[in-house]
């Protein structure tokens, strides 16, 4: 029962923190993407906002290269059945694809 406990809270937290991130620091968007310019010129996504059921991760936003796909920038998408990357992303955050 005290893992339960731990799980769900720890998911509250997630889910929160998620909430309130993606509502006051990522404000750039490109079609159903949500995305941050990192330091080094490169683009991170950070959420998916579509309801199709595949997504195709763009290899370019506004000419710089995607790299990197943010924590829990795909979880609870439940409708979505398929993700294509692009070769060009060479990190995944933690809880990128989390479904409850």
């Amino acid at each position: 029962m005290k893992k339960f406990q731990i799980f769900f809270f720890t998911v509250i937290v997630l889910l929160s923190l998620r909430l309130f991130l993606c509502d006051t620091v990522y404000a750039e968007t490109y079609g159903d993407y949500e995305y941050r310019i990192l330091s080094n010129g490169t683009v991170e996504i950070v959420d998916w906002r579509g309801n199709d059921t595949r997504a195709s991760i763009p290899r370019e936003i506004d000419g710089r290269n995607v790299t990197s796909i943010g924590d829990m920038a795909f979880s609870y998408c439940s409708g979505l059945n398929s993700i294509e990357i692009p070769n060009s992303v060479i990190s995944i955050g933690q809880y990128s694809f989390f479904l409850l």
